[in-house]
């Protein structure tokens, strides 16, 4: 498991409700304010306090002109985790609750980790991509790293020839994965092997520990669509929810809790250690009707018909 999944699996550690928002940086002036405005407007109807409101106030603001979309979870003490994302396109989104991570999730799989070696007549650089930096190599040292790198991991590796075109194949290299994600997904469901689809198998694998890789589209609800966004309940445990409240009655107080289905199910995956891979909302309808699904570890166990 990568540290950017334990760093995002943290922000579970509470039991307590987080905010979750999405702010523009590229639009300044007075447009700031009024869109903040409605940010705190928006937090407030969904029960955040003046504290936290505070908090998420002097991380946007201080942050405001940039470039890309800055995302913050907090709770009323502090910011547990802040992001710019450089060149995204998500809209502006206020959410109190569980964290909202799809739209941090999307632009995430769009940078895949890769290393590019850049190539000349005199020698080279080595660029890891995320978290590392260049060095200069000759062409004998850049050989040497990167022909052991593209024999264990072939897909992490990208070299270019005469200058770099940096980040260029990540969104290809995103699509791709998602193609073949749905095509085993198709695949395994005809075969009736292990593919789960729609809400009920899908939380039923995660609480199983099942799942290797969730497929989750957003809320339609936020995608423009007029249908209100799916809701499930959880409890304090990643394996603890259901689209219903009964099953989850015996947890004690304050429990069972209302939240997105799609922030539900991403809590459970991260919590089992699945991979959580977003879809697009206008392409999947025909595999994924629910917008949701998965492909799992194992098959399904059997069923025994019940005595009478």
């Amino acid at each position: 498991m990568s540290l950017r999944t334990w760093v995002l699996r943290d922000l579970y550690a509470g039991t307590g409700s987080v905010a979750s928002v999405y702010f523009d940086l590229r639009a300044g002036g007075d447009q700031v304010f009024t869109r903040w405005h409605a940010v705190v407007e928006d937090l407030s109807r969904q029960g955040a306090g003046r504290g936290l409101v505070g908090v998420l106030r002097a991380g946007v603001l201080g942050t405001v002109p940039g470039r890309g979309v800055l995302v913050m979870f907090a709770t009323d003490c502090r910011i547990l985790l802040g992001v710019v994302m450089p060149e995204a396109s998500a809209p502006e989104r206020a959410r109190y609750g569980l964290p909202h991570l799809l739209p941090l999730l999307a632009w995430l799989q769009g940078r895949p980790a890769h290393v590019v070696a850049l190539l000349d007549r005199t020698g080279g650089a080595i660029v890891v991509h995320p978290g590392g930096a260049a060095a200069d190599r000759g062409a004998e040292q850049v050989v040497e790293v990167v022909v052991p790198l593209q024999r264990q991991r072939p897909s992490l590796l990208s070299i270019t020839a005469g200058g770099p075109r940096l980040g260029e194949g990540s969104c290809q290299a995103s699509a791709g994965r998602t193609a073949l994600l749905l095509a085993a997904l198709d695949e395994e469901r005809r075969q009736g092997g292990l593919a789960v689809v729609g809400a009920g198998g899908t939380l039923d694998a995660l609480a199983r520990g099942r799942v290797r890789t969730l497929l989750l589209s957003d809320d339609v609800a936020d995608t423009g669509g007029a249908a209100p966004a799916r809701m499930a309940w959880y409890g304090p445990a990643p394996a603890d929810h259901a689209l219903e409240p009964e099953p989850l009655s015996g947890l004690g107080a304050g429990w069972p809790r209302r939240g997105r289905l799609v922030d539900v199910a991403t809590r459970a995956a991260l919590g089992c250690g699945a991979e959580v891979h977003v879809l697009p909302t206008d392409a999947t309808r025909e595999v994924v009707p629910e917008g949701i699904a998965a492909l799992c570890r194992d098959p399904a166990p059997p069923r025994w018909p019940s005595s009478t």
